[in-house]
């Protein structure tokens, strides 16, 4: 198995007595994904699952809360492109942000199928903004741009 061990590493200290844990966000690549047009994947085709592409948001609860936990994506200066929403079950929880820019003027009136899809952000800094059980808390996220060939 393979696994993301990075929230264990910051179980300790004042995370005992923590109600709400937001963990430190691993920066992202901001992937453009695009086919070459050539398969060539001969008689035999194996695959497995990918990470989800994203940023990944985790954080902990120690017991259950009434309310899902609210996750704002904003930029440095307050400007919020994305809000999601997390599991309330206790627990380590994950929530994947696809990157895209889910708040603002939607798809222009008759655009084609290709043009509905939400923008993707700039590269750059984001704020990630977890609401849970009455506590806000805040991590940074950085955002990089897809490598060059």
């Amino acid at each position: 198995f393979i696994t993301d061990i990075a929230p264990l590493r910051e179980m300790r200290g004042e995370f005992a007595k923590a109600s709400v844990h937001l963990f430190a966000v691993e920066p992202a690549i901001l992937w453009t994904w695009r086919r070459s047009g050539v398969d060539s994947w001969g008689d035999r085709y194996w695959t497995a699952p990918n990470e989800p592409t994203g940023a990944a948001v985790r954080y902990f609860l120690r017991a259950d809360v009434a309310q899902k936990p609210k996750i704002r994506i904003t930029t440095p200066y307050g400007e919020e492109v994305a809000a999601l929403e997390g599991p309330a079950s206790a627990g380590i929880q994950t929530v994947v942000w696809d990157m895209t820019r889910q708040t603002g003027a939607p798809a222009p009136e008759g655009a084609g199928f290709r043009f509905r899809r939400r923008p993707m952000v700039d590269p750059g800094e984001y704020v990630v903004i977890l609401e849970a059980g009455g506590k806000t808390l805040r991590q940074t996220l950085v955002l990089r741009p897809m490598p060059e060939r």
